[in-house]
């Protein structure tokens, strides 16, 4: 995470999550703010789970009705992938894939705390 939060660019990706997730985001959700952090900041997990991803793709397109190209849309599907949070469209249970990504900090405090 980087040292510099940015609320402007935490702001827009409130608008994605709900368009994801169709719900509006919730702070006190230690997954949201997985999902949340990974898109203000394309943070990524260490090792990557590439059927996790491609799955993740696929929901992304039947919400955009395309498949991510820019970084903020590879971003968003990194967020499905990896925050464990369910959607209502993916085929498989990737709540396990969110330890993946869990142990992300921001200023060396953990995102769960």
């Amino acid at each position: 995470m980087p040292y510099d939060l940015n609320s402007e660019r935490e702001d827009e990706v409130l608008k994605t999550f709900k368009e994801i997730y169709d719900y509006d985001y919730d702070s006190d959700n230690l997954l949201e703010r997985i999902a949340h952090k990974v898109m203000s900041y394309g943070v990524r997990p260490q090792i990557r789970d590439l059927d996790a991803e491609y799955t993740a793709a696929k929901v992304f397109y039947k919400i955009y009705g395309k498949f991510p190209t820019t970084a903020s849309e590879w971003d968003a599907n990194r967020a499905l992938a990896y925050s464990g949070i369910p959607q209502k469209w993916l085929t498989k249970d990737l709540t396990q894939k969110a330890s993946r990504i869990t142990s992300i900090s921001i200023n060396n405090t953990p995102i769960s705390r």
